[in-house]
């Protein structure tokens, strides 16, 4: 069960508890007193959980195809990295079409064929140059043909003020004989110098706001796809001789290689990731078929404590809250962790709500078995100091709990509130104590009719010991003296 408590590992405490010899009178129920101090302890709020421990990964590496095991190169327990050849399988077991398969790989990684393809990476190469100048020179030729068409319209602008003037000049003469014509001509002689302005205008003003984006489009797309051509021929020769290219490159060429590279390679068992062998299924001579495990590795790069929390708890938690990690068969082990992964989708079990919590292990050189039994403490909230006193310290009357402080041989009453009781007999408090304060234990005992004593040690010397209220524990109050005769106090 799961439930909030104050962490025990984290206990600090700033003084020591000082404990004196007894003192007791003639009765058959008497009452003891020690001396005792306050001391500090740091409490962590936490949420205790229980789980099993599991790897980052854990891989089951397969056979692709029917055949034979020729060699295991690992063994149990050995690292091996992503790629590394675990098994082989003898190529006389595996099916026919594989050597026509291993043919048409060693063609297409012959001489000629690389030479082939050296040729069209270096035409491709050309191409994508061509289409990037080509790009250039449109650049060019707009600003050319934006210049040419502004001077153009500046001329025609001037060419129509002019007859324009004309025009009006015209306008303003006496009638004439030939007044009628001549006025007709500047008027035509106008509109057409303003329609071959408003022409050139228009002209310039397509080439200014770059109209042509259609004709921009083109020259970039055919930039891209030189580039891309250029791509996957450099890609392609750096295949086939034997270079590694992105996982993602899908030329239907590259795709048809990998195909014939994959199928020839089926007589490898590879391992899928980086991390241990943790299991070996088969030996040289089995018979394996498609989609038989063989081996399986575990990685080991990150170890989580997987638990199960119910929404109540979950509502105190978040990704990254730190945890003291314990697992059981290794008792003395205590390692750091902290909240990795809270499963967003709950499980529902006898009407409670539950919900799958990873706690990763900050430590990544510890060496737990898989599966191991293991428990967390979470921590919610701050650390927070509280002061202690012996539990045979608190008192309590009609006005509630309370402590005597000894100061200078006297008794002071300092109201408390008491909290947990800690496995050694110590009670956390709030008050106005302070640290290293001495207190008064009162302590119930039953004893025969004779007196008994000791020593009160480095509280004073024997003689006569006052008697002490009986049954009761009362003892003054107030800042009166002690009883004549018991304990000397500092």
């Amino acid at each position: 069960m799961k439930s909030n408590k104050f962490s025990k590992a984290l206990i600090l405490l700033t003084a020591t508890m000082f404990l004196t010899g007894c003192v007791s009178n003639t009765s058959a129920n008497t009452t003891t007193t020690d001396i005792g101090q306050v001391t500090q302890i740091t409490l962590t709020n936490t949420i205790d959980v229980a789980g099993s421990i599991s790897p980052r990964q854990i891989a089951a590496v397969n056979w692709s195809v029917t055949g034979t095991v020729a060699s295991v190169n690992v063994m149990v327990g050995q690292q091996v990295e992503k790629g590394d050849v675990l098994m082989t399988l003898d190529i006389s077991s595996l099916p026919e079409n594989l050597e026509k398969t291993r043919q048409e790989l060693a063609e297409l990684c012959s001489p000629a064929a690389v030479a082939s393809a050296q040729q069209k990476v270096l035409e491709a190469q050309d191409a994508y140059d061509t289409a990037v100048q080509n790009r250039m020179n449109l650049d060019y030729q707009d600003e050319d043909l934006i210049e040419n068409a502004y001077a153009e319209f500046i001329l025609a602008k001037a060419r129509y003020e002019e007859a324009y003037e004309n025009y009006l000049n015209w306008k303003d003469e006496d009638e004439s004989d030939h007044y009628e014509t001549d006025l007709a001509v500047a008027y035509t002689a106008m509109y057409k110098a303003k329609t071959e302005m408003e022409t050139a205008q228009y002209i310039y003003e397509l080439y200014k706001s770059k109209s042509s984006a259609q004709t921009y489009a083109e020259y970039d797309n055919a930039v891209v796809l030189a580039q891309n051509a250029l791509l996957e021929a450099q890609n392609y020769l750096t295949l086939i001789t034997g270079g590694e290219i992105p996982e993602d490159t899908t030329s239907p060429s590259i795709q048809e290689f990998r195909q014939k590279q994959n199928a020839l390679d089926a007589i490898n068992l590879r391992a899928p990731i980086t991390g241990t062998v943790a299991a070996i299924y088969d030996e040289p001579g089995m018979l394996v078929t498609n989609n038989h495990t063989s081996v399986k590795i575990v990685d080991s790069s990150a170890l989580y404590l997987g638990v199960s929390m119910e929404e109540s708890d979950i509502a105190q938690i978040s990704i990254g809250l730190p945890a003291i990690v314990n697992v059981d068969i290794f008792p003395d082990l205590e390692l750091s962790g902290h909240i990795y992964s809270i499963d967003p989708v709950g499980t529902i079990s006898n009407g409670v709500v539950y919900y799958t919590v990873e706690i990763e292990l900050d430590e990544t050189d510890v060496h737990i078995p898989i599966n191991a039994s293991a428990s967390a403490s979470i921590q919610i909230g701050e650390p927070e100091i509280k002061l202690l006193v012996p539990a045979t310290a608190v008192q309590s009357d009609d006005t509630g709990e309370f402590v005597q402080v000894i100061t200078d041989g006297t008794y002071k009453r300092v109201d408390v509130v008491s909290g947990t009781i800690m496995s050694d007999d110590t009670v956390v408090v709030e008050g106005d104590l302070e640290v290293g304060d001495f207190v008064l234990l009162i302590i119930e005992t039953t004893a025969s009719e004779e007196e008994t004593g000791g020593d009160f040690g480095i509280f004073g010397g024997g003689g006569d010991r006052g008697e002490m209220p009986a049954g009761g524990g009362q003892v003054p109050q107030g800042g009166q003296q002690p009883p004549s005769g018991g304990p000397q106090v500092p």
